[in-house]
């Protein structure tokens, strides 16, 4: 996709650096104020070259706030989609806007929008349906209201049929998808090849022909069924499983595009985040092994909320009892960095701060993560 051909924006004033300390990992790194330089250009080597970005995580390590920095960062060059689907409303907070289902235009070149799983669902099948007609019929369907409600909790069902939407029909050069914490993150990523499998077991073919289910073996499943429902509710079923088929194979081809984008690296990038205690390295960490095992990588990862290494100073009393617990925190911080590293490659790292809100918020983070 071609960049926007506008003049990016100045730099923005950074805040004073921590000081220099010895880089977490393995002989040491290349770091500037704590910050691993070439985690940094792995980041933004993904944000240049990707068309999608799907950033990973354990709940509750900030990976919603550094989606939204990202996004602010993407935006000085590329008109970038940051696309939540987290419920708890994170990134309307971060970002200091009220969000929904439709797109929000945050500033130049940064758009945001907060998945709502049953309005995606509808839209879903309106884009589909064959007619007016039999959407009318679909959405009036008891049954379709009972898949719709049931639905509303598969966050990666209707966030990928919305980053599908975003990607085919908007002309954004980058969409940036905060995902659902840790195992759900997985979910939305095999999600096209589950429901691919599904497509090529043949039972599809089976299901969207109700007639030949219950006129098979002589009526007797038809008979069987009608033991426990009646005749009206098979012949309600039958109709709406009828309406539904032509709509479902037009799904089949989405699938098929969304598995071949998620699944060429040249297009999308994944990133991990993590804050540096012992659980969370842990759970992202067992997180980056399972991203391998169903054959991805992650392209760049970041250590949240760290406390870095302070220059030791003369303090006697409760500072001095103050400083060592800094010191306590700031050692285990480093060995969760270095594990990580060990494993994911270079990490960035952003300090612990406090409350960031807004896009100020977001760009005093920036620095941190740029090269």
């Amino acid at each position: 996709m071609a960049r926007r051909a506008r003049e990016p924006r100045g730099p923005l004033p950074r805040r004073p650096q921590p000081a220099r300390a010895a880089g977490p990992g393995r002989g040491g790194l290349d770091v500037r104020g704590g910050v691993p330089v070439n985690a940094n250009r792995a980041l933004q080597r993904t944000l240049d070259r990707r068309e999608v970005v799907a950033v990973l995580g354990p709940g509750g390590v900030g990976k919603t706030t550094l989606s939204a920095t990202l996004g602010v960062m993407a935006s000085s060059d590329q008109d970038t989609l940051v696309v939540t689907i987290d419920p708890a409303k994170r990134l309307a907070t971060a970002l200091g806007l009220e969000l929904g289902h439709e797109i929000s235009h945050v500033r130049d070149g940064l758009d945001a929008v907060m998945v709502d799983t049953k309005k995606a669902l509808d839209e879903m099948v309106t884009r589909y349906a064959p007619s007016p007609d039999r959407l009318e019929r679909i959405l009036d369907s008891p049954f379709y209201q009972q898949l719709s409600s049931a639905l509303v909790g598969s966050e990666e069902f209707a966030a990928m049929g919305l980053l599908h939407e975003y990607h085919v029909r908007h002309d954004y050069d980058l969409i940036i998808v905060d995902t659902p914490p840790a195992q759900h993150g997985i979910d939305f990523l095999t999600v096209n090849r589950r429901l691919k499998r599904v497509f090529e077991s043949g039972f599809t073919k089976i299901a969207f022909q109700p007639s030949k289910i219950f006129s098979a073996a002589g009526g007797r499943i038809a008979k069987f069924l009608s033991r426990w429902t009646s005749e009206d509710y098979l012949e309600a079923l039958s109709e709406f499983m009828i309406q539904f088929e032509e709509m479902f194979y037009e799904m089949e081809d989405r699938v098929d595009r969304m598995e071949r984008l998620l699944g060429d690296e040249s297009r999308t990038g994944l990133g991990l985040v993590s804050m540096a205690d012992e659980g969370s390295v842990s759970e992202a960490i067992d997180l980056h092994e399972r991203v391998s095992e169903i054959g991805l990588s992650t392209n760049f990862a970041i250590a949240n909320r760290v406390y870095p290494p302070l220059e030791d100073g003369e303090a006697e009393g409760d500072e001095r009892a103050l400083l060592d617990h800094y010191a306590r925190l700031a050692r285990v911080h480093m060995d969760g960095i270095a594990r990580l590293q060990e494993r994911s490659g270079p990490v960035a790292v952003v300090p612990a701060m406090g409350p960031v809100h807004g896009i100020e918020g977001l760009e005093s983070l920036m620095p941190y993560l740029e090269t």
